[in-house]
């Protein structure tokens, strides 16, 4: 059954009232365009089926207590229904009948108003209600209003807008009774009522409660993380309910895929919803992208190249901190018993360059006195990894080594900083659209120099889950200390102390060959060793 005030017009003799309210002069009047009736069907039509019409009733001087307590009564054969909202009560009255409205308060006495003109089905109207309640003295005060957590927000004195916004400050008010109201976008409205005393200043906070909206994210693949404005809530599916309204940043991440990201805006405590499909990275692939040269792009591979003997198998590490370190030596004297991850230069198993050579011969490794670049010789071009489909994996250039650390143009203006992540030391290279607010990186290169004295790899100390979350699902790739082993022997050395990266770049002199070299004082691009030396090799894949 609707509900509704059924108000029968019933005259009846009561003794004169001090008449406290008052209709403003000409404020009564029609508003074109106003979308008067509310969706809520009840709304609509009275019981018999007749349209309603609405009066947007302004109030001033009259706090929401007293505007709550308001009533209205019509003639015979209206009904009124009423919505209470701030500063205003809307009327929905039946536009047939309707000739006046008695305005009734228990503390303000009680008015008739008589409508002006026929009230037109469907429409809206506006007037204001004034409580002529006299000021307390006729003396002047001070009132200063501000809010918080923010200022800007809207004034109304006891229902009057003012054309100003918080810190607002009067020095010559009249004292007084005041209802103040303060509303801005994001924030829930506040109404206060205060009594200022003649020659009184006043000072008056409003705190301001956020409002927040509803969030949902689902993705495909799941298990996806979700980033708003740069903080972590978690991972997909999810719904968050603690966005406050305004405009936000949304990313969609998951290692292996490209991420997701979109502004959007929250006005209303309605769930805003994001069904999010990510388009996969080449597999094997970490997603942040490297230019290696003013005209090419690269990714990363997604640990360091490892071997097992047993099984003639290539794979990359499953973590990017992952290092085999001392059991190298064990692996290559039983090479059927587990993976090493220091290679001989140019030793992809083509042409019996086999993984497990230890030969100091320099003729041993690569392909005579060339380069290894798109030779089968390099270990990424005639090697199937097991767990990548990509088959275009390669070994950076000495050249292009040198551009990364120290020639590209980044949005961060940051290319890499030592660190330990999990526990292991090594050097993380932070991606060309690295945001420098994602994570505190600390002696971070910003520099064209290929050495670095004095900065230690605990500059940054990473936890696992910070590295995971953070740092590589935003595309930043680690080069772990994995040591090295020396000159034709078996022999490992400076795991987790130190670490060398295979160039596909020949020396052009001797028996060596180019690689990177990171230790706790320095991180050189053009070092140079045997090729017999054991390295640790980092494959890439050209972005398309």
């Amino acid at each position: 059954m609707k509900r509704f005030i059924l108000l029968l017009l019933i005259l009846t003799l009561t003794g004169p009232l001090f008449a406290q309210l008052e209709v403003k002069p000409y404020s009564f009047k029609e508003v074109p365009g106003f979308v008067n009736i509310n969706p809520d069907e009840n709304y609509q039509t009275d019981d018999n089926n007749l349209p309603f019409a609405v009066i947007k009733v302004r109030t001033e001087n009259i706090n929401d207590k007293q505007r709550r307590e308001l009533k209205f009564s019509g003639n015979a054969g209206t009904f009124i229904m009423l919505e209470y909202k701030d500063g205003e009560v809307w009327v929905y009255l039946t536009a047939q009948y309707a000739d006046y409205l008695k305005i009734t308060h228990p503390d303000l006495s009680s008015i008739e108003f008589t409508l002006p003109f026929d009230l037109k089905p469907k429409c809206g109207y506006e007037m204001t209600l004034v409580n002529k309640s006299e000021s307390i003295s006729n003396g002047w005060a001070s009132l200063t209003i501000t809010t918080s957590p923010e200022n800007g927000a809207d004034i109304s004195l006891n229902g009057r807008p003012l054309n100003q916004t918080t810190p607002y400050t009067n020095n010559m008010i009249p004292a007084g009774k005041y209802e103040i109201t303060v509303s801005k976008f994001g924030f829930a409205n506040v109404t206060k009522t205060i009594v200022i005393n003649e020659g009184e200043s006043t000072d008056i906070v409003i705190e301001m409660p956020y409002k927040y909206g509803k969030v949902s994210v689902v993705s495909n693949p799941t298990e996806a993380i979700v980033l708003i404005d740069d903080i972590v809530y978690g991972k997909t599916p999810l719904i968050i309910d603690t966005i406050k309204y305004g405009i936000h940043e949304i990313k969609v991440k998951k290692t292996n895929w490209e991420s997701y990201s979109k502004q959007f805006k929250i006005t209303s405590n309605d769930t805003l919803t994001f069904d999010v499909v990510l388009d996969k990275y080449p597999d094997g692939a970490i997603t942040g992208v490297f230019s290696v040269s003013p005209t090419k792009k690269v990714y990363f591979s997604k640990g360091n190249l490892q071997y097992q003997a047993s099984t003639n198998t290539w794979r990359f590490a499953e973590n990017q901190y992952d290092i085999i370190g001392d059991a190298n030596e064990k692996y290559l004297r039983k090479p059927r018993q587990g993976w090493i991850d220091l290679f001989g230069w140019g030793t992809s198993g083509y042409n019996d360059r086999h993984p497990n050579t230890t030969g100091s011969n320099y003729t041993q490794y690569g392909n005579g006195d060339e380069d290894i670049s798109n030779s089968y010789y390099d270990w990424g071009e005639y090697n199937t990894i097991s767990n990548s489909n990509n088959h275009n994996w390669r070994t950076l250039t000495k050249d292009e080594w040198d551009y990364i650390f120290n020639k590209r143009n980044t949005n961060s203006s940051i290319r890499y900083a030592k660190a330990i992540v999990n526990g292991i030391k090594g050097v993380i290279l932070l991606p060309d659209n690295w945001n420098s607010a994602i994570y505190n990186l600390t002696n971070t290169s910003k520099h064209d120099s290929n050495f670095v004295e004095d900065i230690k790899f605990d500059s940054n100390i990473i936890s696992q889950s910070d590295w995971h979350t953070i740092l590589e699902i935003n595309g930043a790739v680690f080069l772990p200390a994995g040591g090295h082993r020396l000159n034709g022997s078996l022999n490992v050395g400076d795991a987790n102390i130190s670490g060398s990266y295979w160039s596909s770049t020949n020396a052009s002199y001797g028996d060596g060959a180019y690689h990177v070299s990171c230790t706790e004082y320095y991180i050189g691009t053009a070092a140079w060793s045997s090729r017999s030396e054991g390295c640790s090799v980092r494959l890439v894949c050209d972005v398309e």
